[in-house]
Order: structure tokens, then sequence, then C-alpha cells
């Protein structure tokens, strides 16, 4: 809660996720679930695409100037292709995405070099046969985003435990198993998927707030990375991470001054509050898949740990559905909190020094459970005092409980009635997906506070003048998953469109019965979409919202 807003979106990651600063100097959320990091079009993978068009990737390869002869039947063009991708395509829609294989990409402004299955390559050489094998697992925290191939935790543990166990000691290699913006399914199924080549004895899997974001799975064409629908996703048409584009559009509108949305008028984050059906579907679905991660581990006589780099509120959710449903996976505790001190100057994951403290609770963790054998021929590094003076301590049931609902309790109260999309009054309440100017695509899911006793839903939109085909344009409503309505969207007559913007209108439904919840996901699906294009990306436009609340009655 003290980054400036804009380092929220800079901080992806990937992966992700702060917006709308309160005074100037609040963070929307700290930086702490990273959930940005899912997007496709971060700013340093954006800034690496502009770098490769100017130098070229390694290898010496240049890319082609405009008008340039190129080898291919593009001419040059700006619609030409652009150079290879950071990612890589994974054919596993679970995974949705790799990085680039056998190469040494750019990330956060430093090289890194990938092995075979797109992975960050291990910089040691192997330690011996029969190692002992253990993976980090995760998102761009496990990834070690901003830091080099050595810095990385899985190196600096490895490392650790091969200076200060004795010569004669069972072999340890530690590999990473992440990419940045990958979400508890993606790294799970990556994991399973290569299996028979990383054969794991131990798991160290780190939960963030990415966890409940949803897949990337980006392909790259004549007009760039394009970001596919989710397919691990009950509705695959709704993907939040379009909601990336919006957010940006509306920090630069509150930087030049026309808006002035505070942190309190921005709402909570919908997709982590475990408030409506479709937060709680994900929660419930990160507890299944760790679950089921932990029994497929002993099957195969191999060990899951679980590593909170930080205890923010999604992870005493997380662990609360775990310790409800009896899963007892054990838990290396990391940081009970982050500080500036911890992070990165650039953006907020961990720094060198905070690696290497995580690295020496890991394997101090390790060795006392006997996974990694002892003894240790020399003490392994104390971390920093004010980072040991950081460090969590482990909670009981009733304790996690309990800081569980207090999370849920913060969001519900940050929770508003009403979002207005022209001052972002409720932006962070909208799941997706809206494009840069608020447009909906083929669908839009948002979360709201509901009034006490009846009420009813009123929503305010209108058509996009540049598209008269899309109408009459029938328009579904859905509260919690409940049909309440349809609208339509008449096609603009040209005399009323006035400085590009078609008539507003308003529709008004009966909300139904919710059971006494205190908050609700209104979905509005329209019977059609286009696909518009701007700046080589790929958008679904079908109409634009402009707000949407519950009311009492």
């Amino acid at each position: 809660m003290r980054h400036l807003l804009s380092r929220l979106l800079l901080a992806v990651a990937a992966a992700a996720l702060a917006l709308l600063v309160v005074e100037g100097v609040l963070s929307l959320s700290g930086g702490r679930s990273l959930r940005l990091l899912v997007y496709g079009d971060l700013p340093q993978f954006r800034t690496l695409g502009e770098r490769d068009r100017e130098r070229g990737r390694e290898g010496g390869e240049r890319a082609p100037e405009a008008g340039e002869a190129t080898g291919r039947d593009d001419g040059g063009r700006e619609d030409a292709p652009l150079p290879d991708s950071v990612f890589d395509f994974h054919p596993d829609p679970r995974v949705g995405r790799a990085l680039r294989r056998n190469a040494t990409i750019g990330l956060a402004d430093l090289p890194v070099a990938t092995d075979a299955i797109g992975m960050r390559k291990r910089p040691a050489p192997p330690r011996g046969p029969n190692p002992l094998r253990i993976v980090v697992v995760g998102d761009s925290v496990a990834f070690g985003l901003g830091l080099t191939d050595d810095q990385c935790l899985a190196a600096v543990l490895e490392q650790l435990l091969a200076d200060h166990r004795p010569p004669d000691a069972r072999p340890v290699e530690v590999r990473t198993v992440a990419v940045p913006g990958w979400n508890t399914r993606n790294s799970t199924s990556f994991l399973l998927d290569h299996w028979d080549e990383l054969r794991p004895d131990i798991v160290l899997f780190m939960p963030v707030g990415n966890d409940v974001s949803d897949s990337i799975t980006s392909i790259w064409s004549g007009f760039g990375p394009i970001t596919m629908p989710d397919l691990n996703s009950p509705d695959p048409w709704l993907h939040v991470a379009y909601n990336a584009a919006f957010l940006d559009a509306l920090l630069q509108r509150r930087q030049r001054g026309e808006v002035h949305t505070s942190l309190r008028e921005a709402g909570t984050v919908a997709v982590e509050s475990d408030l409506g059906p479709e937060s709680s579907r994900r929660y419930d679905d990160v507890a299944a898949t760790l679950a089921a991660l932990r029994a497929h581990a002993e099957s195969l006589h191999a060990k899951l740990y679980l590593l909170p780099y930080a205890e923010d509120d999604t992870w005493w959710i997380v662990l609360d559905r775990l310790r409800r449903a009896g899963e007892r996976i054990p838990v290396i505790p990391l940081l009970g909190r982050i500080t500036v001190e911890d992070e990165l100057p650039s953006n907020a994951h961990p720094n060198a020094r905070s690696n290497a403290a995580f690295a020496s609770w890991v394997a101090a963790a390790l060795l006392q459970s006997g996974d990694v054998p002892g003894p240790l021929a020399s003490p392994l590094p104390e971390p920093p005092a004010d980072v040991a003076a950081r460090r969590a301590a482990p909670h009981d049931d009733a304790d996690v409980r309990r800081r569980a609902d207090e999370a849920r309790a913060r969001a519900r109260e940050a929770l508003r009635p009403e979002i207005d999309l022209d001052s972002g009054a409720g932006c962070l309440q909208i799941y997706g997906a809206l494009d840069g100017e608020g447009r909906v695509g083929s669908r839009v899911l948002v979360q709201l506070a509901t009034p006490e006793g009846r009420g009813a839903l009123r929503l305010q939109v209108s058509a996009l003048p540049q598209r008269p085909d899309l109408y009459p344009l029938p328009v579904e409503v859905q509260v919690d998953g409940q049909h309440v309505g349809d609208f339509v969207i008449e096609r603009p007559l040209p005399r009323d469109v006035k400085d590009g913007e078609a008539p507003r209108v308003t529709a008004t439904f009966n909300l139904p019965d919710l059971g006494g919840a205190t908050a609700c996901d209104v979905k509005l699906i329209p019977a059609r979409f286009a696909v518009a294009v701007d700046r080589r990306r790929w958008y679904e436009v079908s109409f634009r919202l402009h707000s949407i609340a519950c009311v009492g009655r």
C-alpha cells in the first residue's frame, strides 16, 4: 500500500497487481500479488519488443527497418511478423506458454538463459551421478524476475547446499520451473507434463496472487502477439487480462489530471476478493490443484512444500481453503511482510538479498526434515537481522481461519455498489474484459456490493458508431449465473452521434434472490462481437460500458 500507482502496472510480470493511489503515494495493493504479471503486454515486455526491432535478437540478427528487404514476402511492412517472442507457445492448453527454448532472452532488462523445455537454465554444471532433484515452481517470483541466472532462488539454494554440505554427500540439483504470469494450473500442469525429465524428489511451490488469474496462451502472427482465451475457464471467452488495457488508459488519464479517483473509490480487487462466485471458484480451483499435486508427488515418492514469499490476503485465503479440506501440505515460512528493502528498485519482486535469505531458510528446513540428507560441513549463513526480524512464524488452523476471514472482510468493506468508467470509480471490481477505451469484448464480468433487501441492477451503455454493422445488438444480463433479462442496443443514427459518441442507453433489472449475499457478480453477454486491430494487437469489441450499479428499490 505504499508504491506509486504506476508500479502495479510495471510489476508483471507478468504478473500481477497498483492502480490509483491515495494522495499520489499509496499503491493500489502494494504490488503484493503481482497480478499484472498475468498480462501479456507488460511494459518490460513491450520495451523488449521495441529493442528487438531496433537491434535484433541475440546471435547478431538485426530486425528490419520499415520498407527494408527481409528475405520474406512481406516487404518490411508494418504488419510484417515481429521478431521471436520472449515466450513460446506450449501445446498443453493448461500450460499456455513457456519461455523460448535453448536461447538467451531478455526479461526486465537482463539476459536469461533457457533450456530445452523452455525453463530458466541451471547456471551450474551437473553436480554428479544420481543427484537429489529439487524444483522451484511458480510465476515471476519463483522465476526471479529482475535477477540474474545465478541470483534466482533455485540457483542460490543449490549453491548454498553445495557449499555447506560435505563433498561426499549426495549432490543436489535445483531447477526453476516458473514463467512470469503463470497461475497454479499453468505451473503444475507444466510440471506434470515434464515430470519424466525433471523427476523431482522435492517440489517447492511459491504461491502468489497470480494463482487466481487466467492463463495466458500467447501465439505470434503477422499482427504480433495474440492472447488467446483461457481454455481452463468455465467461460473461456472471459479473460481477466483484457482489463489491463483499460487500467493502463485510466492511469494515463489520471496522470493528465482528467480523473482523480482515489484508492477508496477504486473499490476492491474482484478476482482476489473471495466474495463473488467467480473469485471463490478460482480459489477453490487453486486449492484443489495443489491438493492433487501433493497426492501425485507422494505417489511418486516426492514431497511438496509451500513457500509463500509474503503473507498477503490471497495466501491466507488459499491456506484456509487447504486447511478446511484437511490438506496438511507443509509450509516453509518466508516473510511475514515485505518492505521496500526486500524488493527490486524497479518493481515489487524480491531482490537478491531477499532471495539469499529465502534460500538459507529453505535449506535449513529441508535439512531439518531430513528430505535433504545432512549433516552440514559448515553452518548456513544467517540472513541480515532486519530480514530475519520480518520472517513469518507457523500458524495454527484457528489463526489461519481468522486471518482469512479478516482478508475477506477488508475486501467487502472496500467493495462498492457502483462502477463508473468515466471517473474510474470501482474500476478494480471489473474482472474483465475491456479495452483501453472501455469497450466490452465478447462479455464483461464485474463484482458489485448488493443492497439490503430488494434491489435492482442499473446499467448505462452505448453503441460503437464505428461499427454500425453490429446493431441492433441483443445483450444478455446474468447475476451470479442467473439470467435476469435482456436488452437491445439499437443502431445509432448519424445525426445522433456527437464527437464520435453514440447516445447512452440505460437499462434496469430486478436483482434475483441472492440468499443474503453482500456481493454479486454481474455478467453482460452480447450476442456477437467484432474484432478491431490497434497497434498490431487484436481486440474484441461489441459496445461501450459507461456505468453499472446495484441500487435499492
